[in-house]
């Protein structure tokens, strides 16, 4: 009876009112069967609130039953009765139903609906990555990435069965959340999704080794240095600097003395050398050194810029050499080389 009286009275203040009630008898009541109906009448609770957009409101509500959990002392079955509730509200239905309704409101509070959600039990993040997929609001889906990767921390495998959909802008947000949530036991997912048709899949992927780091994302970062888009071979670069340190050196250096190496895009090759530079070694030094001081290429745009990529990733080093040959090229016959030895030296205040 006094489920079909909840679910007739469906406007906000009645459920404000009722709450109280409906929490202190979760606290008090030892009978299975009406904690039972008082849990269902909870979840109507909840509905209604979700459906008149009211996610802060359901957030309080959610909050105080794991309050509840946390604070009271209760029997085992009532720990497995609430337990259960949570993970309900997480199911398939109910998290197609909260796509439903983030689909259909445009005034939301995303914080709100954020809040109620990392509340839910792990569980839910099936049914999450479902409506992430269909969902067409950006601000929306990132909302959602960031709460699935708090609720999966630590359970890539949860992720995984998606990993072979068809849609490439959900398989990179979960590459996204790979990079996030679980570690080196993400690295065989990420790596999958390292090889994806799609650039940018491709890029989540190494952006996911980069925040990992550790052996093993060092030797996939060193592979997606041949990717065939020139975008991802700079981001690799510079994600291998970031995480490998100087053990990075020898596959950025192999690439960066490639005799065409030169001729590259511009943004490639200063992703490169600005990686290399990084480092803070002098072992790229000379190769640096070579390439500002080279002669007699054709493209005088490109060889500018090159020029000053290599002067700036010089000034990045940092050591006593570094800075000699800067001084050495504000000094010589060549204007470009002086214009960018100058540049690097202005830009970085060496």
């Amino acid at each position: 009876a006094l489920r079909k009286e909840v679910e007739g009275e469906l406007h906000s203040n009645f459920i404000f009112q009722v709450v109280d009630i409906i929490l202190e008898i979760m606290g008090l009541e030892k009978d299975p069967e009406p904690y039972q109906e008082t849990l269902r009448v909870l979840e109507s609770l909840l509905e209604a609130q979700l459906n008149l957009g009211e996610f802060g409101k359901a957030r309080d509500l959610l909050n105080r039953v794991h309050i509840i959990l946390k604070t009271y002392q209760l029997a085992e079955w009532q720990v497995k009765a609430i337990g259960h509730f949570v993970e309900l509200l997480g199911d398939a239905e109910h998290t197609q139903r909260l796509g439903a309704i983030l689909e259909k409101e445009t005034e939301l509070h995303l914080e709100d609906v954020s809040a109620y959600l990392l509340l839910l039990d792990f569980k839910a993040v099936p049914g999450l990555i479902k409506v992430l997929g269909d969902l067409g609001n950006s601000k929306g889906r990132r909302m959602l990435c960031d709460v699935i990767c708090e609720l999966a921390k630590g359970k890539p495998e949860i992720v995984i069965p998606f990993l072979d959909d068809s849609r490439w802008y959900l398989v990179r947000n979960l590459a996204y959340i790979l990079g996030r949530i679980g570690g080196e036991s993400s690295l065989p997912y990420l790596q999958k999704a390292s090889t994806h048709s799609e650039p940018r899949v491709r890029r989540e992927a190494v952006q996911g080794f980069g925040l990992i780091g550790g052996p093993r994302a060092l030797a996939l970062l060193t592979k997606s240095l041949k990717d065939p888009d020139l975008r991802i071979r700079g981001l690799a670069a510079i994600n291998l600097a970031r995480v490998g340190k100087k053990a990075s050196l020898p596959p950025l250096l192999e690439v960066i003395q490639a005799k065409d190496f030169p001729k590259r895009d511009p943004s490639e090759v200063k992703a490169f050398f600005d990686a290399a530079g990084s480092v803070g070694s002098n072992d790229a030094l000379r190769p640096l050194q070579q390439t500002l001081e080279q002669r007699g290429w054709f493209g005088g745009g490109v060889k500018d810029e090159v020029r000053l990529a290599a002067a700036n990733a010089l000034a990045l080093i940092g050591s006593q050499e570094a800075k000699a040959v800067l001084e050495a090229g504000t000094n010589s016959r060549d204007e470009s080389i002086r214009r960018a030895c100058l540049e690097a030296k202005r830009k970085f205040g060496t």
